[in-house]
Order: structure tokens, then sequence, then C-alpha cells
């Protein structure tokens, strides 16, 4: 079943809880506080000249990686952005940038945001196995620190968060032995490898529920999956063919969803992007979008979720390298629910 949803506006969004939501468009940070029908200026990240001019062309800054790929909050006054290369502090009220520094490794996947810390996994693009890193800063992204080292494996997908245990997950990749999925205390004094060593274990995020983890494999080598990991029996099951590679999933308001994302594969030809649901009549794909050709060679084509709590009503996501290249979406909670149940 495809459900319609909302489009709401250009460009990104990276971050909804409770009335605030932030978005970009190309360096532009953007926040709204009734919902999304209004936005205002936060301020514009101080790209280098060269990839200004290339942000006001969706395609172009595609090209050039001249895009804001993550913001979230950091305590009360900060805001922490990653864009072109770079990471920024800003300060929340006057919108002003405190500082900008190079990145560690290429763009991260993801930032996990949690008591004023900012966290982020290392994602370096060299191949072989090295030592990973996790960096935390505890001031709004002008500095910061080791708190975890990874030996043997090429980069980090993600730190996230889980509410339920009050833990964090660490995902890892991309070969079998450099594949894991690791439970760290959140004072990182203790380190776990729950799952990995296989491609179906290569995971970029996993989505918490009380009772279990969610996870879908990224691989362009297998027939991908979503799976399920009971925390009480540590028993693995498969739910759903997806037929492409997972990246990112979401709980919103105990819903869970993923997205799918194509890359290149010689196992299977997908040449659309699709939102995965799960609720109680099972596992349905309920919106997807086209790869178009002219967009393919420029990044993955994918769905991207935003951090933070939700709205608590709606679930929000935009799509990156398809035929809704960098458009913002959403959908109410409660069609999603009934469209579950009227399978």
């Amino acid at each position: 079943m495809t459900l319609a949803p909302e489009e709401i506006r250009p460009g990104i969004v990276h971050y909804v809880s409770g009335g605030e939501i932030l978005g970009s468009v190309g360096s532009r940070i953007v926040s709204s506080h009734d919902g999304g029908s209004t936005w205002t200026a936060v301020c514009d990240l101080p790209f280098s000249e060269p990839k200004r001019l290339l942000a006001h062309s969706p395609f172009l800054r595609r090209y050039a990686r001249a895009m804001t790929y993550h913001v979230v909050p950091a305590g009360e006054s900060s805001l922490v952005a990653i864009g072109a290369r770079r990471v920024f502090s800003v300060d929340r009220p006057s919108g002003e940038i405190r500082s900008s520094m190079s990145l560690d490794g290429s763009h991260p996947l993801a930032l996990c945001a949690i008591d004023g810390l900012v966290y982020y996994g290392v994602y370096d693009v060299a191949r072989g196995p090295k030592t990973s890193r996790v960096l935390c800063s505890a001031d709004g992204g002008r500095s910061w620190t080791t708190v975890l080292s990874i030996p043997g494996v090429r980069h980090v997908h993600g730190i996230f968060h889980d509410p339920f245990e009050d833990a964090f997950w660490v995902t890892t990749g991309d070969s079998d032995d450099e594949s894991w999925l690791l439970r760290c205390s959140r004072d990182f004094s203790r380190v776990e490898r729950v799952l990995g060593g296989s491609q179906e274990r290569r995971i970029v995020q996993p989505v918490f529920t009380d009772r279990a983890i969610y996870f879908g494999s990224d691989s362009p080598h297998l027939d991908n999956r979503i799976h399920r990991y009971d925390r009480g029996s540590g028993r693995v099951d498969d739910q759903v063919r997806v037929g492409s590679s997972v990246f990112f999933g979401a709980n919103v308001d105990g819903e869970v969803f993923f997205g799918t994302a194509i890359e290149p594969s010689w196992r299977t030809h997908q040449r659309r992007v699709r939102l995965w649901h799960h609720g109680r009549g099972g596992w349905q794909s309920i919106w997807s979008s086209r790869r178009p050709p002219a967009l393919s060679w420029l990044c993955y084509p994918r769905i991207l979720f935003p951090a933070g709590a939700g709205d608590g009503a709606h679930v929000w996501w935009s799509a990156l390298g398809t035929l809704h290249d960098q458009r913002v979406f959403r959908l109410p909670l409660d069609a999603v629910r009934h469209s579950t149940r009227l399978r």
C-alpha cells in the first residue's frame, strides 16, 4: 500500500522533537516551531566561497557535497552542524558561528545528542582495517575527544542512544570481520560485541523498542532484509525481505520505520528507495521514490530520518538522490496505523 505524504519544503529535515524542527537548505539552517507551517533562518554556515556558490543549486550541492548533513541541539544554547567536510558550533540565540573545524574523516552517517553531549563515529573511507574512533563534544562542538577506540575496523557507521537500556549501540563496517553491533555503557567502561561477523550484520542504524532491536542489513552483496534481535533471549529473526540496502530507521511514538537505499550491486537491481513500516499487520512498504539516471552517480539514493523524539503526530523524512531529491515529507501516524490495520 502506498500512502500520499505531505511535502513540506525543499531541503533536509535534521531534527524533530516536541515543537522544535531543524532543517537546512544547502548551507542555511532553518527552524520551525509551528509544525512546519513557517520557517525562520537560524544561520548560514560559512562554507568556502566555491561551495557556497554551488550550494544554491540542488544538483550541484549534491555533486560538490556543498550541503548540511546534520544539525542537532547541544544543550539549551548550542547547535552542532556538519557540512562541507566541517563541523560547526552555532550559538542558538544569535545564530553566531562560534567555531569551525575540519572533520576527522568523511561526513559521519549520524550524530548522537544526549544530555548536552554530542557524539559521532569517524567514517574513514580508506580501505583496510585500522583503529576507528567515536568522538564526543561537551562544549557544543568546539572541541572533541576520543571516548572509544575500535581496533580492526575500517569505519564507524554510527553511535545511537538506546533509551530503554540507557546505553549506546555502535555499528561498524564494512567487510565481514569489520561488521559489528556493539553495546556500550554510557561511560564506555563496558563494551560488548553483541552481533557481527557477516554481511547480514553489516548495520547502519538500529531501531530500539522495549523488547527488541530492529536492524536492516546494509550490503550490496545480499538480498537484504530487516531483522529483529530479541532483548530477552538474544535470538535474531528475519522479518521481511526489502530488496536493497537499509541505511536508516526510526521509532516514532512506538511505530518502527526503515528506509532503503540503492547501492551499486550485481545481486539486486532496485530502481526505487522505499519507506517500510512495522505495525500490527506486519511490515509494509508505504512510500517509494524512483532513482533518476541523472542523479544516480552523485550519491546512493536513500531516505533520511531526523534525529530527536519526534512530534508525536507524524513521521518525518527526507529523500536524497531520487525524483524527490532534497525534499522534506511527513505522514500522520494515524494514517500510517490505519493503513496497516487494513492489510
